[in-house]
C-alpha cells in the first residue's frame, strides 16, 4: 500500500491518513525504494504540520498565561501596599495608646 504524496499534502490533518502512513511504513519490505522514500517524506511532512500546530497552540497558551500572571501580580502588589498602610495605622494607634497611658 503506497502513500499518495498529493493526498498527503491535501489531507495533512486527517487521522485516517496518519494510520495509512503507519501502515505503509510497516509494509516497506513489499515496496519499491521510491515508495519507501515517498512514505518517509509524507510522514515527515505530517509530523512537521502537527508540530507546527502544537507549537502555535503553545505560544497562544503562554501568551494568555503571561497576561493572567501580570494581572494577578498587579493585584497582589495593591494588596501588599494596603496591608502595609493598615499595619502602619495599627502601629500608630498602638503608639498613641501607649503614650496616653
Amino acid at each position: 500500500m503506497a502513500v499518495d504524496f498529493k493526498k498527503v499534502v491535501e489531507e495533512l490533518d486527517d487521522s485516517k491518513l496518519l494510520r495509512e502512513i503507519i501502515a505503509s511504513a510497516a509494509e516497506t519490505e513489499d515496496q519499491k525504494p521510491g515508495q519507501r522514500a515517498q512514505a518517509q517524506v509524507a510522514s515527515q511532512i505530517y509530523v512537521g504540520r502537527v508540530l507546527h500546530t502544537s507549537i502555535a497552540a503553545l505560544v497562544t497558551a503562554l501568551g494568555e498565561s503571561e497576561k493572567a500572571a501580570n494581572r494577578h501580580s498587579s493585584n497582589l502588589t495593591i494588596a501588599t501596599w494596603a496591608l502595609v498602610f493598615a499595619t502602619l495605622g495599627l502601629v500608630t494607634v498602638a503608639l498613641v495608646s501607649l503614650c496616653t497611658l
